[in-house]
């Protein structure tokens, strides 16, 4: 199922026009989305009723003239980009389902910051993203103040399994959802997994609520759940959970590079598996 799951973005028809992007087949069949018209501040805030990517993947098309892509070829240019291009891509869907992501993310034209964020949760199986500086990943509705994203309210969860989140492109991948269940390895450069039930700064400050994280004995929550395939493999690693009494249980692969591992946490660590810290990264799994 996951080799054919088809690409389907639709833009959200209840948000303002302004909001909605345009969803477009590229030359190549790739689907492509061209963006909305970035605000002063470059953000460029695009809401969906559905966004699941299929394996071949999909554009956002930040893009003022023609140019080249990884994925999908030659790109036609986006013409919302005429007065300048987006420095921050927000994706914000609005479904009562998760958005399943089974395929790469590629900024086409100027390299932006890239945030999906649905409430309902994240399913990921073969994703990642290119040409993007920042990526961010949340089960959340983002919140919007003075032209920036300014923070997020988690709602869902994160399930990463099958081939997993490949973020070797980008600079820093920040994962924000209650509760995060890895089935399947993240690789990436700097890595910042939250768990939390309530609000979330952008910059991972959180505002703390009760635990509703994965229920286990004596009312304890697992905030985040790392099976024996799973895994985490970066540079620099900061796990931050805003609950008091919730575990983060590890059977994979923790590994972090000469940036260490953070831990900004009111978590119990439950470590079934070792931590590694070494300069030379493991093998690194199959992605792909």
């Amino acid at each position: 199922a996951h080799a054919n799951t088809p690409t389907t973005i639709l833009a959200d028809k209840s948000a303002d026009k302004s909001l909605q992007p345009i969803v477009l087949p590229t030359a190549s069949g790739i689907t492509s989305v061209n963006i909305t018209t970035p605000n002063a501040r470059g953000l460029s805030n695009n809401h969906y009723s559905q966004f699941d990517v299929g394996n071949s993947g999909v554009i956002l098309n930040n893009n003022r003239q023609a140019t080249n892509t990884q994925i999908a070829g030659f790109v036609a240019a986006n013409p919302f980009m005429a007065r300048g291009e987006a420095s921050t891509i927000l994706n914000q869907i609005n479904s009562s389902k998760p958005s399943h992501l089974n395929g790469f993310i590629e900024v086409a034209g100027k390299k932006a910051d890239v945030i999906i964020a649905n409430p309902s949760g994240l399913v990921i199986n073969g994703t990642g993203f290119i040409n993007a500086g920042n990526a961010h990943l949340a089960a959340a509705g983002s919140q919007v103040n003075q032209g920036q994203v300014s923070g997020y309210q988690v709602g869902g969860d994160v399930l990463v399994l099958g081939t997993g989140l490949d973020n070797r492109q980008v600079d820093f991948t920040q994962v924000i959802a209650r509760h995060v269940q890895l089935d399947a390895p993240i690789v990436a450069n700097e890595l910042q997994l939250i768990a939390s039930n309530g609000y979330i700064d952008t910059d991972g400050t959180t505002t703390n609520t009760s635990a509703q994280g994965k229920q286990i004995t004596k009312g304890r929550t697992i905030a985040v759940d790392i099976g024996e395939l799973g895994g985490m493999y970066a540079g620099k690693i900061t796990l931050i959970s805003s609950e008091i009494d919730t575990l983060v249980n590890n059977q994979g692969q923790i590994f972090s590079g000469l940036g260490g591992l953070q831990l900004d946490i009111g978590a119990t660590l439950l470590i079934l598996a070792p931590f590694l810290h070494k300069a030379k990264p493991p093998l690194l799994p199959k992605m792909q």
